[in-house]
């Protein structure tokens, strides 16, 4: 049992090196979207900011 515990399954490498990739990307792409509706956004601006920001993270 510890064995089996221990081992790494091949399939963990690849989702660790697609992870690596895509969670700062959603972060960043979540980030520039709450920036962008907060500059070019109607008003409430924070509002609709955050909406969107929170939307990008949960549709990813």
């Amino acid at each position: 049992v510890e064995e089996a515990q221990g081992a790494k399954l091949p399939i963990q490498g690849i989702v660790d090196r697609i992870t690596m990739w895509f969670v700062p990307a959603v972060m960043a792409l979540a980030a520039l979207t709450v920036l962008a509706w907060l500059l070019l956004g109607p008003a409430p601006a924070l509002a609709f900011a955050l909406v969107a920001g929170v939307s990008v993270l949960i549709i990813a």
